[in-house]
């Protein structure tokens, strides 16, 4: 199952952040194709609202950052 997925095309670089309440980071990839499948270290997060980061840097050299809210319910 997957929680959180983007579609990027046209980036040079690609950073994906996820934290927990806590402000632990509890998921990050390079990799734009990577999905979030809702666990932490093998283990389904509980139910709560999560933290999203996303920093993209574009084939002409422009940055976008964006966060938001990802809520996981059972």
């Amino acid at each position: 199952m997957t929680l959180l997925e983007l579609r990027v095309k046209g980036v040079q670089e690609f950073k994906m952040q996820i934290f927990n309440r806590w402000g632990q980071m509890i998921y990050e990839s390079a990799n734009a194709n990577d999905r979030w499948d809702g666990t932490f270290q093998g283990v389904k997060v509980p139910m709560g609202t999560y933290i999203y980061k996303v920093s993209a840097k574009g084939l002409k050299g422009q940055r976008q950052n964006k966060q938001g809210n990802v809520n996981v319910i059972l």
